[in-house]
């Protein structure tokens, strides 16, 4: 028997309490689940990017790993080809250093794979 949301069951129940579906699912994507004790406007969020040559060299599954041996825990993930436009507005505080062509070119090169 499920009980409502409350004060008792703490912010990890009130959290999956409202990710249970009460009535039929609808069509739309599912809200961000929460994973710690914070509420989840205030958890932080990590973006975690997989160069060109990781996905090259085949490193994707290490650098992963890695990352959830040290407590993090990946919600989202997605292969892409960055575009120069995006690549150029991440790292616009950058633009002045004179390895900035290079990063720019380099991060474009190839897939990245996003995580958050």
């Amino acid at each position: 028997r499920l009980r409502p949301a409350g004060a008792a069951m703490g912010s990890l129940g009130r959290c999956l309490a409202r990710s249970l579906p009460r009535r039929q699912p609808s069509l739309s994507p599912p809200g961000p689940r929460c994973y710690g004790s914070a509420p989840a406007a205030l958890q932080e969020r990590t973006l975690l990017v997989a160069k060109p040559d990781a996905l090259q060299r085949r490193l994707l599954g290490d650098i992963i790993r890695r990352f959830e041996r040290r407590g993090f825990k990946l919600v989202a993930m997605k292969l892409l080809q960055a575009e120069r436009r995006l690549v150029e507005q991440h790292y616009e505080q950058l633009r002045l250093k004179p390895f900035y062509p290079a990063l720019v070119a380099y991060m474009t090169s190839g897939p990245v794979v996003a995580m958050v």
